[in-house]
């Protein structure tokens, strides 16, 4: 063993997790200095337990002009996706002419809720299937160009996430093409917007409508 009187300038110094002994120390020093250290058992356990996702609110914004068209997109969502338990307001969505070329002009945007919750890994399918839909739909209705815009997302106790086929620098790509986008943060006292956070979420009804879809949501994992 080390004789502390003997062996002055050996430094071991040991702080939850560190072991530094200086490398200069004759080959006997450091040999004593590993028995010693091989008698003592302690285990260090710094590898985070890999669980489960937990459940999220599946929501969908649906973008169109008339009001058959929305109603179609939402009977079709809840055949895929089970029943709804919110349902916004349809906001004039006017600050931006990216649809218009395809949609026309005097476009809304509305959101829906599901009760049934999912898991977050499933988003990437989900926007799959809703891309198919607008077809569906378009199709049913004897158009020839876009008439809905369906964008699914979920809501986390934290965020809203919502789900694209375009790429941009704060996207996290998921599956199969499909990015994720965090669209915002839920604070304390309400909502928090990013730099990268679409104009018309600045919307008082948008956020009105999200904070209390958060609540129920909230009362969903208290419930189960």
């Amino acid at each position: 063993m080390i004789n502390p009187a003997a062996d002055l300038d050996v430094l071991v110094f040991i702080s939850g997790d560190i072991l530094d002994i200086n490398p200069f120390h004759n080959a006997r020093i450091i040999r004593d200095i590993r028995l010693k250290f091989q008698s003592i058992s302690f285990s260090l356990d710094f590898v985070a337990e890999i669980k489960p996702f937990p459940q999220v609110k599946l929501i969908c914004g649906i973008i169109s002009s008339e009001d058959a068209f929305f109603q179609r997109a939402e009977e079709k969502l809840s055949e895929l996706y089970g029943p709804i338990d919110g349902r916004s307001p349809r906001f004039d969505f006017n600050l931006t002419e990216y649809y218009a070329a395809q949609m026309g002009q005097g476009l809304k945007r509305g959101f829906l809720g599901f009760v049934r919750l999912i898991d977050p890994s499933g988003l990437s399918a989900i926007k799959i299937r809703t891309n198919a839909l607008e077809a569906e739909i378009r199709e049913e209705f004897g158009q020839e160009q876009r008439i809905v815009n369906l964008d699914p997302g979920y809501i986390t106790q934290s965020a809203l996430i919502m789900a694209t086929a375009k790429d941009f620098s704060h996207r996290i790509p998921l599956q199969t093409g499909i990015y994720g986008h965090l669209e915002f943060l839920f604070t304390r006292s309400g909502i928090r917007r990013l730099d990268w956070t679409y104009p018309d979420f600045a919307n008082e009804g948008y956020q009105s409508f999200f904070i209390e879809l958060k609540r129920k949501y909230r009362d969903q994992l208290k419930s189960s």
